[in-house]
């Protein structure tokens, strides 16, 4: 009899979640007994839904709803949408904040007497929505309210066939410049570039040194992997031995690893939690290899395959343990990092007077410091943005980050930009007022596509080059990002879009997407030099299959990049003189100077 009911109510809610208002499918039937698509026995008339404890391989939360305190008007309005967001895979952590709000916003009716739903009035929506300005700095907050506000009077309009759309249409005015302003304000600062490079390179001192214990390299590994993959705190904690994984590219003559684990931040169309993947750097696979042998024998002992276990148990350790590590780790190197009695925007300050009272970190890890010194910490979630960061000013195709870092979209990876220095942008301008004017001719396989989206672009704005282009430009440096490499410049066409291509091209220069202009040509000869030394100290010391690969890449660079560019620097000598390019480009002496030279010295390798 229990089945049959349950297929009764299945049928219901499908038929019912045919029924879409602007924003999402709604579930609008009160005749709901035992919840559907649940492997437990819980009715929609329960006071309280507990669906049990999740273990770290579903989610770290209790998936329990208590209604008890909601009075019962709107108490079934609550349920409708606790389940409705259940059945679409929302996070619990969000389902939980989300009804706590509407709960809220129910106590501001019964609060005002209005125990009949169809008695709420315009001047009550508009008297809360006052409120919410008193109670929340955060506009971003305010229009969850509003838009929480606005599904409850919707389901309400459904079930009493009355009509909500003044008041749903008070709840839609958002201040959205406001929370364009709060949203770039209330940004994770960046880890300044000196300091992030030099936590880089102490985690690799101690993970390689013979005087460090094993704890610290521990510590050390687990904030090297972080600085690399930019992990969530959280995701670190629940990392798993034997999770490397590997794939072969450059026509299988190189294998690339990445690392699966567990995300339970909300993805599209997919349950709660689900195992991910991240690419793997050297370093990063370094850090990951040294956790799995130092922790062995604990794992073994204790039958579990968590890396961070907590002591002589299966459980992993909790994120507050891996902070912990992180203050040890910078306290220990504050000397060599620059950061005591520093200020470093969005680092936490640690005193030796918090350590008296805590005792995070050993006395011999702060006999350096006086009783009055201050130490700044970086936040975790900060090298998450300095990842992305770091790969967005190499150059690295956004639609790759955003896969890498596990976001749902591009527009987030984009979140976690942060301004450039003005010299970066500088050159970014230069060069795409180079393209727009016609100055520059780009190189590259996919140089075509992005003239034509940048020409759309114009067109689409109505823009006049002779008059609007300063603001042409300011919009495009954007829209069109231009990065340095460690080995060249990387002018990427997708605007925004999420790279077709293999998500692991982009990590080792085999991208299409990369385009240059002969003006780049000291740095694209620069690159063929030091691989002509690679290919002959590969030969020297009898590495044929290294040796052969480094060929293969010196002529894909020398005839789709470097030829070219030597090309267009011939042609621009002849229509401007050797004395003009020098002047506007100093850094170009040397080859135009010599170019026939080098010309030739490429063309062999065509």
């Amino acid at each position: 009899m229990d089945n049959y009911i349950l297929k009764i109510n299945a049928i219901k809610l499908i038929e019912i979640a045919n029924l879409a208002d602007e924003e999402n499918k709604l579930i609008t039937t009160l005749d709901i007994g035992r919840l559907p698509f649940f492997d437990v026995e819980i009715y929609f008339s329960d006071d309280i839904w507990d669906f049990g404890n999740f273990d770290p391989e579903k989610g770290p939360y209790r998936n329990k709803y208590d209604f008890s305190n909601i009075h019962y008007v709107y108490q079934k309005y609550i349920k409708k949408f606790v389940l409705e967001s259940l059945i679409n895979h929302k996070a619990i952590s969000s389902i939980k904040k989300y009804m706590g709000y509407m709960e809220k916003i129910c106590k501001y009716l019964s609060g005002k007497y209005i125990y009949d739903c169809t008695l709420i009035t315009l001047k009550c929506v508009q008297k809360y929505n006052e409120l919410l300005y008193i109670d929340y700095k955060s506009e971003n907050e305010r229009i969850h309210h509003r838009r929480l506000f606005k599904k409850l009077l919707k389901y309400i309009e459904i079930q009493e066939k009355i009509d909500y759309s003044k008041a749903r249409k008070e709840l839609s005015n958002n201040d959205t410049s406001l929370l364009k302003a709060q949203i770039e304000d209330g940004k994770t600062p960046n880890i300044p570039q000196k300091i992030y490079d030099k936590i880089i390179s102490l985690c690799l001192k101690e993970i390689y040194s013979n005087k460090t214990n094993i704890m610290e390299k521990m510590e050390a590994s687990s904030i090297l992997l972080l600085s690399q993959v930019g992990m969530r705190i959280y995701e670190l904690s629940l990392i798993k031995a034997e999770k490397k994984k590997s794939v072969e590219c450059f026509d299988s003559t190189k294998k690339v690893s990445y690392l699966e684990f567990l995300t339970m931040k909300t993805i599209k169309n997919k349950k709660h939690s689900q195992i991910t993947k991240t690419f793997l750097t050297d370093k990063a696979e370094l850090a990951y290899d040294t956790l799995e042998k130092l922790t062995t024998e604990i794992r073994l002992k204790n039958n579990t395959d968590y890396i961070f276990i907590n002591g002589d148990n299966e459980n992993p350790i909790g994120t507050a343990t891996l902070r912990t590590w992180l203050v040890r780790f910078i306290v220990r190197n504050s000397v060599e990092l620059g950061v005591i009695n520093a200020e470093c925007e969005g680092f936490r300050i640690f005193t030796m007077e918090f350590n008296e009272k805590y005792k995070l970190v050993k006395k011999e890890y702060c006999n350096h410091l006086k009783t009055s010194d201050s130490v700044s910490i970086p936040n975790p979630h900060q090298f998450r943005v300095a990842v992305c960061n770091e790969l967005i000013r190499q150059g690295v195709e956004i639609g790759w980050i955003s896969q890498h870092m596990n976001h749902l979209t591009v527009e987030m990876t984009m979140h976690y930009q942060r301004i450039e220095n003005e010299e970066g942008r500088e050159v970014a301008k230069s060069v795409l007022e180079g393209l727009v004017t016609g100055e520059f001719n780009l190189i590259g396989e996919e140089a075509d596509l992005l003239i034509k989206k940048i020409n759309e672009f114009i067109e689409h704005n109505k823009y006049n080059i002779k008059t609007d282009l300063k603001e042409i430009i300011n919009e495009l440096v954007i829209k069109v990002p231009i990065r340095e490499k460690r080995e060249g410049f990387c002018i990427k066409s997708a605007f925004g879009k999420k790279c077709k291509l293999n998500e692991f091209m982009c990590a080792f220069d085999m991208c299409p997407n990369h385009c240059t202009v002969y003006i780049f040509v000291d740095i694209t000869y620069k690159r063929f030099k030091d691989k002509l030394k690679v290919i002959e100290y590969n030969k020297i010391n009898n590495f044929v299959s290294e040796a052969n690969i480094e060929t293969i890449k010196l002529k894909k660079l020398a005839k789709s990049f470097l030829f070219k560019e030597l090309q267009e620097l011939k042609f621009e000598i002849e229509k401007q003189g050797s004395n003009k390019i020098i002047e506007k480009h100093p850094k170009l002496e040397y080859i135009t100077k010599n170019l026939c030279g080098i010309m030739e010295e490429v063309e062999m390798w065509i």
